[in-house]
């Protein structure tokens, strides 16, 4: 099985941090729901949260890091169109569960 995280919203505000999806025990459940082999594919516009997200998979052992998707022009979501017409940079990652 596969998640598509496609943008998270950053919770850029310290006040609103908890706020944020990703943390070392939403990455937990993520590997207690995946099947061995299942995928994460994770996209975000925001530069720190994307190491951020980067770090908390590359923390866990049960994940490893794999090709990220890049979707065609024709399949990208409505906010990396607004970010990217922006010039936002989009940052994509994906991990897979240890078989």
């Amino acid at each position: 099985n596969v998640y598509y995280i496609f943008f998270p919203d950053p919770w850029p505000k310290n006040r609103h941090y908890e706020r944020r999806l990703f943390s070392k025990s939403f990455i937990e459940d993520l590997s207690a729901t995946l099947v061995p082999g299942g995928l994460v594919h994770v996209a975000t516009d925001s530069v720190e949260y994307f190491k951020e997200i980067e770090g908390l998979f590359n923390d866990n052992p049960s994940f490893r890091k794999a090709s990220p998707l890049i979707p065609a022009d024709h399949e990208r979501t409505e906010f990396e169109e607004l970010f990217t017409g922006q010039g936002e940079t989009i940052g994509r990652c994906s991990f897979s569960l240890s078989v």
